[in-house]
């Protein structure tokens, strides 16, 4: 891990998504995705994390990585402030979303710190979420630019299955935010239907009615070492997490860790620290970079992690 991070602090724009120089899926020859994993899978869990850290990229470049996942065309959505992409493959559906553009980060981090700048819009029910997730999420699940939408697309992946067709979706940042908003969403309009969600470095995302009634059994949440888009927006603010969480830590290593769980309140490091400026707050940013998810959960996955 201090290799990646010095060689990022000497070159900080090989950072930035999409990663041109990076060989998707590579790792996984011979691994095949498990669309029925109800527990978290090493390699699953490396291919959603390349999924979501290609979901950057435009159509031109992305595609043909992402048919070493398919030989099915592959679906781009585009709204005005996001992106993604649909997957239909050997017994799974794959929708992975883009996330905040890393030269935004900074910006991202600061408005979501702002008390003034957050307001939730509601869900279902008193199930209530934050409305800047939920606006970018409407414009790829039903009123997208590109025609097609992801709620269409997934109705169409599953016309004339003999039984339904697990699916699954992932995303980083933000991506991961619109990612759980879809689990939540497909889970609510398909009673008993196979769903499942690997998201990286998330955001919060709804109050503790969205996070009570969240269908977590699937879902798994990735978080690594002090990445601070984690603890946004303040749980002070009434926001929750969802999703089992996996900790990948500062020597990379990778496990489950209950003490990620949302508490009521939060804690000092997420309140009081100034991630926005110094060598500690960059550092912290680079915790959030998509391509450290995908390289060390790639090495844990090579190495047999569970």
């Amino acid at each position: 891990m201090a290799n990646l991070i010095s060689g990022a602090l000497e070159n900080p724009l090989l950072l930035g998504p999409p990663n041109f120089d990076y060989q998707y899926f590579q790792a996984l020859a011979g691994r095949a995705f498990n669309p029925l994993a109800n527990s978290f899978d090493a390699t699953n869990a490396s291919l959603l994390a390349d999924a979501a850290l290609l979901a950057y990229a435009q159509p031109a470049f992305a595609t043909p990585w992402f048919q070493k996942l398919s030989s099915r065309p592959i679906v781009f959505f585009t709204g005005d402030s996001t992106q993604a992409y649909g997957i239909i493959g050997n017994g799974f559906v794959l929708v992975a979303f883009r996330g905040t553009e890393i030269r935004n980060i900074r910006n991202f981090i600061a408005d979501s710190r702002i008390d003034s700048d957050f307001a939730f819009a509601n869900w279902k029910d008193d199930q209530q979420v934050h409305g800047g997730f939920l606006a970018a999420f409407g414009e790829v699940w039903n009123q997208c630019k590109s025609g097609v939408c992801v709620s269409k697309f997934l109705q169409d992946a599953q016309a004339g299955a003999a039984k339904p067709i697990p699916v699954w979706f992932t995303g980083h940042s933000l991506g991961a935010a619109l990612a759980t908003l879809a689990t939540a969403r497909y889970s609510a309009d398909h009673a008993g239907a196979s769903v499942g969600l690997y998201t990286y470095g998330s955001p919060r995302v709804g109050n503790p009615k969205f996070a009570q009634a969240f269908p977590n059994s699937s879902a798994f949440r990735v978080v690594h070492n002090h990445d601070p888009v984690t603890r946004l927006p303040p749980a002070s603010l009434g926001v929750r997490h969802v999703g089992v969480p996996w900790m990948i830590d500062a020597s990379g290593n990778v496990s489950a860790d209950p003490g990620l769980l949302d508490g009521a309140d939060p804690t000092p490091l997420e309140e009081g620290m100034d991630w926005l400026g110094g060598a500690g707050g960059m550092i912290q940013l680079l915790d959030h970079v998509p391509v450290f998810y995908a390289k060390l959960l790639r090495q844990y996955a090579i190495a047999g992690g569970a």
